[in-house]
């Protein structure tokens, strides 16, 4: 049983704790799967603050409310 994930991107080549869709990784694809299992568990975000041009905390915002408005145009 799949209780939490913890979600962030990269660009395939370090674990760079980015925001969703800021790498490379197909979140189409990724959601899509965790529905088809019938998960509705917690995302948590684990991202870096690395990134100075826009703070951590609206980044992890911004990539939580699309991920939360395409999960569910992807149903």
């Amino acid at each position: 049983m799949l209780i939490a994930t913890h979600v962030h991107d990269n660009h395939g080549r370090r674990d760079e704790h980015l925001a969703p869709f800021e790498g490379t990784i197909d979140w189409t694809a990724a959601v899509t799967a965790l529905q088809k299992i019938g998960y509705d568990g917690t995302m948590m975000l684990e991202i870096t603050g690395a990134d100075g041009s826009v703070p951590a905390l609206e980044r992890a915002r911004r990539a939580a409310a699309r991920l939360e408005y395409e999960a569910r145009s992807w149903t």
